[in-house]
């Protein structure tokens, strides 16, 4: 008799077992679970992205984490950072499947189709930004700014003053030298070169948004970012509010640039261009532009 009372309570308790993980891996009273997908946001800094990122965290389905391969700090969403183990975040940079493994497991638990993450220049070796986009289902988003000149700008204001996100930096200025912003645009231009053709050689599918025309017309951006990422037509679009998207800096290059009328001068001189024309970059005109953008 005691026997039997034993082999009971470990059926019992392997039945449990049972049901548990079925719950959690497969299949939720007759609903099976679908893992959710990685989307790979590709950007440069002062091209919008934190705003960018809030605006795809209020859509349903969607879950964005920031600067998740930050070299120096992985900004996570606090969901994520509660759910992952320290470890797997602190080796982000020498296994980066880690960590995109294991945001995908908690985004699925959480029913969400997506699980989102930006990627900077200096974050990530292209074998690891290759590593995530072969992963099943990523898509991808190329995020960015087309005034290469105040990308600039804002770049040069935030490695001086210290103040990356929300502060106003309107009273600040900058000089220009002609000759650095052509190295820098070169280098800006190159980072999206270089993430379309890893994406189009993992055959991701991916899209391409302007920082300026997201905004301007976010309701409908994010409509066709809804029909990119084939969300169901049902979702409602959440656009965020004109007072939630704080710019740090409003006032036009003309009066930000301490050194504007020369600098125009010289790119006139050495290039026979405008300002407008030299400081900015489209991705859309760019040659080799292929693919489902």
């Amino acid at each position: 008799m005691r026997l039997l009372n034993w082999c009971a309570r470990v059926v019992v308790c392997y039945s449990v077992a049972v049901l548990c993980w079925c719950r959690v891996t497969c299949v939720a009273l007759g609903e099976v679970v679908v893992a959710a997908t990685p989307l790979v946001i590709f950007a440069h800094e002062r091209t919008g992205s934190n705003a960018f990122c809030d605006a795809l965290n209020r859509q349903r389905g969607i879950i964005m984490n920031k600067e998740a391969f930050n070299p120096t700090e992985s900004y996570l969403h606090g969901t994520m950072r509660r759910a992952i183990h320290p470890r797997v975040i602190s080796n982000r940079n020498n296994q980066p499947r880690a960590l995109v493994d294991a945001m995908v497991r908690v985004a699925t638990r959480r029913r969400l189709r997506y699980v989102g993450f930006k990627i900077f220049p200096a974050h990530l070796s292209s074998g690891g930004i290759d590593a995530i986009l072969r992963m099943q289902g990523a898509r991808a988003v190329i995020l960015y700014r087309k005034n290469v000149l105040a990308v600039y700008r804002s770049l040069r204001v935030a490695e001086s003053t210290g103040h990356w996100t929300s502060t106003n930096t309107n009273r600040f200025k900058v000089r220009v030298d002609v000759g650095s912003f052509s190295h820098f645009k070169g280098q800006y231009a190159a980072w999206y070169t270089q993430a379309m053709q890893q994406v189009r050689a993992a055959r991701v599918p991916v899209t391409i948004f302007e920082h300026s025309e997201f905004f301007a017309n976010q309701r409908e951006s994010l409509k066709r970012l809804q029909r990119f990422l084939e969300l169901p037509e049902h979702y409602a679009v959440r656009a965020s509010s004109s007072s939630s998207l704080r710019r740090q800096n409003t006032v036009p290059l003309r009066r930000s640039i301490s050194n504007y009328a020369s600098f125009s001068r010289e790119v006139k001189s050495r290039y026979g261009s405008s300002v407008e024309n030299f400081g900015s970059l489209n991705l859309a005109e760019r040659p080799g532009r292929r693919g489902n953008y």
